[in-house]
């Protein structure tokens, strides 16, 4: 399967693909506390690994807050050292998950 064919949700926190069966193939979600947005999440299943999709979902989740007047930090390693090297935001926290 490829990237170019999944349909991408947008909801509030969140942003997803699903299969056929309602399970989810990507994922990444996020909180916001006051002036802050925490990405915690990030989730690739693995036939879809090695595409570069989980830096596509932490872009479109940092285009979704950009502009809010919000703080954007992650908790989600891989999150974390997507936006130091694409954005240079350095870590505010110990990163809490990893990519699954």
């Amino acid at each position: 399967m490829s990237e170019d064919a999944l349909d991408f949700i947008h909801r509030d926190g969140e942003i997803y693909a699903e299969a056929a069966d309602g399970s989810r193939l990507c994922e990444v979600k996020w909180t916001v506390d006051g002036d802050v947005a925490n990405i915690h999440r990030t989730f690739v299943h693995e036939s879809l690994g090695g595409r570069g999709l989980a830096g596509q979902l932490v872009q479109m989740a940092y285009d979704e807050l950009d502009g809010q007047d919000l703080r954007v930090e992650a908790t989600c390693s891989y999150a974390a050292k997507w936006l130091l090297k694409n954005k240079g935001i350095e870590p505010t926290q110990a990163p809490s998950c990893t990519i699954a």
